[in-house]
């Protein structure tokens, strides 16, 4: 025949009874005994659950830590300003070149990059290569 859907209600907490039978407690206010307590004329005692849902949180040395600080994006983003700027520095590029390439080629390492740019360029690389193309194109854009 047709079975009437009811709907289901998620228990976190059981009572100890219902706990050690594995069976379903069926007071979820915990503000009276639950039906299977009052069958059997058993009391109903809840305890405080000890494990926490959700991730576990990552100690070190005995301090809790962020969880979101061991996210790569997370790290990505408090990283870039630095690469940014040691990388500008090493290869003699402005800050927004230096931008500009990672976002054009997110997947392939600069030192990489830099050297197939050199590579592919009809004269020879200069420290200033780059920085000075990527400026002549800034003026131009700005109508300078």
């Amino acid at each position: 025949m047709y079975k009437v859907k009811t709907e289901r209600v998620n228990v976190t907490i059981a009572c100890r009874n219902c706990q050690k039978a594995k069976k379903k407690c069926s007071d979820y206010n915990h503000n009276s005994s639950c039906e299977r307590c009052v069958e059997r004329e058993l009391e109903c005692k809840y305890v405080q659950p000890v494990k926490k849902r959700g991730p576990r949180p990552i100690h070190v040395n005995g301090l809790n830590v962020d969880y979101n600080k061991f996210d790569p994006l997370y790290n990505n983003k408090e990283n870039d300003k630095n690469e940014i700027s040691n990388l500008s520095l090493k290869y003699d590029l402005h800050e927004n070149a230096v931008k500009d390439l990672i976002v054009t080629y997110p997947k392939k390492s600069f030192a990489n990059l830099m050297t197939v740019l050199s590579a592919t360029s009809d004269r020879p690389f200069e420290e200033d290569q780059f920085g000075s193309l990527y400026a002549k194109k800034y003026l131009e854009d700005q109508d300078f």
